[in-house]
């Protein structure tokens, strides 16, 4: 393994050690690669994804893996590697729960449309067709989305340029640090299925 290169090492925006800098993903890889497609090029097919935009100065489209991540800024070099581990636990669970077919929750196992409960809180209300519950670990799910928003907001690239957390930013950098996602009454959030079935499109 070759050694960092200079420009890597810096402060970790999460901890603040000086340290060689990991290029991160600000959107986890399996947000991006859920959406990619194989298309020939040459002998071989390689990974592309699509970004679309309202704003007139990217001109978006198909293009292939790490285009995209580079010309607007979905990785930088952002966390030192004990903190992209601890981001990597969160994002672990996350895929397993959307995508994952193995032992799990499994959000991807359900039917679409249907409210899901996080374990800790209590009964879930009633009302919702179709609705049942779906066991997950609330802790990690939360700081899972709490990075989402942290990341969003100290990203330097043009993709996230009107995303700010303001005074939040550093409240949330210590709520990861510490693991501590606090209750369910502070930072809450609503998770919406956006696939296309969801709309009946």
């Amino acid at each position: 393994m070759s050694a960092p290169s200079a420009s890597s090492v810096s402060t970790c925006r999460l901890c603040g050690s000086i340290s060689p800098l990991r290029n991160s993903h600000i959107l986890p890889d399996f947000y991006i690669s859920s959406v990619e497609q194989q298309i020939m090029r040459g002998p071989q097919s390689q990974p592309h994804s699509i970004l679309l935009s309202t704003r007139s100065e990217i001109v978006g489209g198909q293009r292939q893996r790490n285009y995209w991540e580079r010309i607007v800024g979905l990785k930088e070099h952002l966390l030192c590697a004990a903190c992209e581990l601890r981001f990597s636990v969160y994002e672990n669970y996350a895929r397993t729960a959307f995508y994952g077919s193995g032992p799990g929750p499994s959000l991807a196992k359900g039917s679409l449309g249907v409210e899901i409960e996080p374990a800790p809180i209590g009964v879930a209300p009633r009302g919702f067709l179709g609705a049942h519950r779906a066991q997950f670990d609330f802790r990690l799910f939360k700081l899972f989305v709490l990075s989402l928003f942290w990341r969003a907001s100290v990203a330097h690239g043009s993709f996230f340029h009107r995303v700010s957390l303001g005074p939040y930013e550093q409240r949330l950098a210590k709520l990861l640090l510490s693991e501590n996602p606090e209750d369910e009454n502070i930072f809450p959030f609503v998770v919406i299925d956006l696939r296309q079935e969801s709309f009946g499109l």
